[in-house]
Formats: structure tokens, sequence, C-alpha cells
């Protein structure tokens, strides 16, 4: 049980991005303290119960972080902003630094210019297409 606790607390410091850590933390966890029985923890046992409990409160901050991030209202102005990013490509077809400048910036006084000069991107450049 103590060689499955350290494993589990090991997986749970590797997932802590992905939300299961708490899940793979906590059976870690109670592995660590089954593994006692009526004696002292051994090595393996402390290190995964120290990893387990990492891994937990690792996933919580993140997890926090995370629904703190969503719900705080900032995201959807930023998707706001490249939206209008990616219309502006698609209706010039092109992409000008003025045009990420203004999105970015939030200036929305100025209108999309579709006759000045601007950056085509491309997978090949002019040479390669004249040849």
């Amino acid at each position: 049980m103590a060689s499955a606790s350290l494993a589990l607390g090991l997986f749970s410091v590797i997932l802590i991005a992905t939300g299961f850590s708490v899940i793979t933390g906590s059976l870690g966890l109670i592995l660590a303290l089954l593994s006692r029985g009526a004696g002292p923890l051994s090595q393996k046992a402390k290190t995964g119960l120290f990893t387990s409990l990492v891994g937990i409160l690792g996933g919580i901050v993140i997890t926090g972080m995370a629904l703190f991030a969503i719900f705080s209202g900032d995201w959807r102005e930023t998707l706001n902003r490249l939206e209008t990013l990616y219309e502006t490509y698609i209706t010039t077809g092109t992409l000008d630094p003025s045009d990420v400048d203004r999105v970015l910036n939030d200036d929305s006084s100025l209108e999309i210019q579709s006759d000045k000069t601007a950056l085509r991107i491309s997978f090949f450049t002019e040479e390669e297409t004249d040849a």
C-alpha cells in the first residue's frame, strides 16, 4: 500500500494542471494512512503522503484560479478583441500592425482600412511565387 501511495502521490503532482490531482492525491493519502497498520509510517508511505498532499493542494489552487478567471468576466473582453482581430483578417485578407494595436488597445474609433499596405500571411515569399 505504501508503494501504491507513492505512485498515486507522484501522479497527483504530475496531474496538478488537469484537475485529476485531487482524485489521485486523495487515493494516495488514504493508501498512505492505511499502510501504517499498527506501526509507524514507512519512508515510502511518508513520501506518498507528502506528494499526495502537494497534489491535492496544488489541484485545489489551480482549479480555484481557473474558476476565478472564468467567472471574473475578463476573458469575455479578451475573446471579443480576438474575434475583432479575426474579423479584420477575414474582411481584408491581411493583418497590419496597426490593426493588432487597435484591437489590443481597444481603440474602436478607428475604422478598418482595406487599401492600406499590409503584411500578407503566406507560405511563400515573393521570389518563390514569381518563379
